[in-house]
């Protein structure tokens, strides 16, 4: 799109002015159609200030913008090629993935929200997922699994993030209860839901809700166990980077156990 180009370019510029005609000239458009991307990036947050006679230039302000490109961007070439589903606000982004998980071609999608009001659990309970500062998403897997097959997949998955948060907190964290802690805080969740086929005994499908603190500074009663990364880090995170690297643990499972990632035909 027109609109990352320019974000692109501006970022290229690393905090120097560009001109709408320079910009025109190097991405091969109209200067209205730069001016117009430039609009559209500043309605997604993007600290971008035009003055005249000096151009266009993006701040580099740590402002944390989340959207489909700042995840895209940082996706290790050559992993999943994920099909990303972002909504403003889901229930449940579990069941929202459970539902397109009825058709076959949804296969590795990630459905996000960035915002959940009913975010779940294991057991029934709730997941705090309020907006701006945490990332909320499931993985879906179709096909036909064994059981054995899918716990093994969602053990890996599970390390795997593990790991990713360990790395982006800089400090240790560990694996409980199938969920991500830091000391006895709770950073992150991961439910893990299947379909089975009554005839055949194998997993049908298979949805892996994921959510994550991210940015949060304080929480409520209801979530007085959790912790954030910005928390154990002491510095804010980029949610899209995050989200990212969150992916490309799971991508780099799925290429190290291959025999994890083929679904088995159903019926057979």
């Amino acid at each position: 799109m027109i609109k990352y180009q320019v974000l692109e370019a501006l970022q290229a510029q690393c905090g120097q002015p560009v001109s709408g005609e320079e910009l025109s000239g190097r991405l091969g458009v109209s200067r209205t159609a730069v001016w117009k991307a430039v609009e559209a990036l500043r309605q997604e947050g993007y600290p971008i200030h035009s003055r005249r006679n000096q151009g266009h230039t993006l701040e580099n302000t740590g402002t944390d913008i989340f959207n489909l490109y700042e995840i895209q961007c940082r996706l290790t070439p050559g992993g999943v090629p994920w099909n990303l589903l972002l909504y403003e606000e889901l229930g449940s982004t579990n069941d929202e993935a459970r539902r397109l998980a009825e058709l076959p071609e949804n296969d590795r999608s990630v459905v996000l929200a960035l915002r959940q009001t009913g975010g779940k659990g294991k057991r029934g309970t709730s997941f705090y997922s309020p907006p701006e500062t945490g990332i909320y998403f499931s993985l879906i897997f179709c096909g036909g699994r064994r059981v054995e097959q899918a716990g093994e997949l969602g053990r890996a998955i599970a390390a795997a993030l593990c790991s990713c948060f360990s790395e982006l907190a800089g400090k240790e964290c560990v694996l409980r209860d199938g969920n991500v802690y830091f000391g006895e805080k709770k950073l992150c969740g991961i439910l893990a839901e299947v379909v089975l086929e009554l005839e055949t005994g194998l997993v049908k499908d298979m949805v892996f809700g994921i959510g994550v603190h991210v940015n949060e500074m304080v929480f409520p009663s209801t979530a007085s166990d959790a912790v954030s990364l910005r928390q154990i880090r002491g510095r804010r995170l980029q949610r899209g980077t995050v989200a990212a690297a969150m992916l490309n643990a799971v991508s780099r499972v799925l290429r190290e156990h291959p025999e994890l990632a083929p679904p088995v035909p159903m019926g057979k």
